[in-house]
């Protein structure tokens, strides 16, 4: 019988393990740099469009800071309003839209291009698209086939809606400052038996005035609360006791030292001076406090702003649009026709917003109106006896000041930035309520 040499066998077949591990590695060197360039495109793609939907956000709001769904710059049907605020290149919204998407790293860089174009097909709710690309990716699996690089690219898409004057579109914001304020004219005082509608039209669902611009949008005026008595006075507004859910404070000794040394005061001044989570929605119906005209209650209202503009002054901020006599807040500047701008005051929490022309200010404020047709709807109709009544509308105002002299205390100084009607059929309509960012009486979100 013929029998195999097994050492010799054995001998042939050494080196055969690290042959095959040798020829192993290859695919999965393979695959692994394929893995490596997969996830490097991936990531980039995730950051491309990271960057597009941020570039979106901004250019919508700027449909609202601009006042553009309000009416400041006239009829937004109108195609040269339209033209100035988003052309594709130079508008208002394609350059705040520009920005905010070049802030945005891919891969460690900036976008390579960065386009925009917008819709106004409807009018009152402007769309703007942001397409970023990013080219020049390094790659190396691919470079076998001659590709050392590729691209990624992204388009977010984002909307402003304005609901005025629609029954079936009902809005919801958080953080509301507890002031009522009615559907009157605030230069002139209203009677105990009610005043025209003014900010909104209460007899076509709470629209906006027709013709645009609105007689108000991006001008200052000067909110008191009512006399002792509660008469109405000349732009009056009623204070609030609001819900309250998660709220979020400055410190006590936030800076300047004093401003927010008394805003946990109570509920009242909480909501001022802080964020708070809790909802208001068009048709809600609010309860007016009873001390609403009392000094306690105008002294609260002015500690309260002090910590929510940051200025401790005995002026309390600026007169209409001076930014000389308090340097510690934010100043809105500018007004019809001009848009309306901010400049960073010297107590802005954030070092790098105290320059000219920001885009966002804890100043900037959102409260709730009503409607005041007739001696019924008086909120307050004897001293100390308040009762209830429901939103019809918000506006978002800029405060400038609290209670400059020579007007009494608590009277708020501000700009009337954007309305929003909200008629309270809305409210039933069944339809979920709109609330884009969560504070801005005209909603902006992503409409991926």
């Amino acid at each position: 019988m013929f029998c195999r040499d097994k050492k010799s066998s054995r001998k042939k077949e050494r080196g055969v393990t690290l042959l095959v591990t040798v020829v192993s590695m290859i695919p999965l060197l393979g695959m692994a740099a394929l893995a490596i360039d997969i996830v490097t495109l991936y990531t980039a793609s995730g950051e491309a469009q990271k960057a597009a939907d941020a570039g979106a956000l901004a250019g919508a709001k700027a449909f609202v800071t601009s006042g553009f769904t309000s009416g400041q710059l006239g009829d937004p049907s109108s195609g040269g309003n339209q033209t100035f605020v988003c052309n594709g290149s130079t508008g208002f919204s394609d350059l705040q839209a520009q920005a905010a998407a070049q802030q945005n790293l891919i891969a460690g860089a900036p976008p390579t291009t960065i386009t925009t174009s917008c819709n106004f097909t409807s009018p009152e709710d402007p769309s703007i698209s942001v397409t970023v690309t990013k080219s020049g990716l390094p790659t190396f699996f691919a470079r076998i086939w001659g590709r050392g690089a590729s691209t990624a690219n992204a388009t977010g898409t984002a909307e402003a809606y304005n609901p005025s004057g629609s029954t079936t579109v009902p809005i919801q914001l958080q953080s509301v400052k507890p002031w009522l304020i009615p559907n009157c004219d605030p230069s002139v005082a209203p009677t105990p038996s009610g005043c025209t509608p003014y900010f909104f039209i209460s007899s076509s669902n709470h629209s906006l005035p027709n013709p645009l611009p609105g007689p108000y949008i991006g001008t200052f005026h000067t909110f008191r609360q009512p006399n002792p008595n509660n008469t109405p006075v000349v732009g009056d507004y009623y204070a609030l006791d609001l819900s309250q859910s998660t709220l979020s404070c400055p410190s006590t000794l936030a800076t300047p030292a004093g401003s927010c040394s008394n805003v946990n005061l109570d509920a009242y001044q909480e909501n001022i001076g802080c964020a708070n989570t809790a909802t208001l929605s068009c048709g809600d119906t609010v309860t007016v406090d009873p001390n609403t005209g009392k000094v306690a209650m105008k002294n609260e209202t002015t500690q309260g702003i002090q910590c929510l503009i940051h200025t401790a002054s005995t002026n309390h901020g600026n007169p209409k649009w001076l930014c000389t006599t308090d340097a510690d807040p934010d100043c809105f500047v500018g007004g019809p026709p001009a848009l309306v701008t901010i400049n960073g005051g010297a107590s802005n929490p954030n070092p790098a917003m105290r320059v000219a022309n920001i885009s966002r200010s804890d100043s900037v404020v959102t409260v709730p109106v009503f409607d005041f047709l007739s001696g019924a709807d008086n909120p307050c109709p004897s001293a100390g006896s308040c009762g209830t009544a429901t939103v019809i509308g918000f506006l978002q105002l800029g405060i400038q000041s609290v209670s400059l002299p020579p007007s009494p205390n608590g009277a708020i100084g501000a700009v009337i930035l954007n309305a929003s009607g909200c008629d309270p059929a809305s409210a039933s309509s069944g339809n979920p309520a709109v609330s884009g960012d969560g504070a801005s009486p005209v909603p902006v979100r992503l409409i991926q």
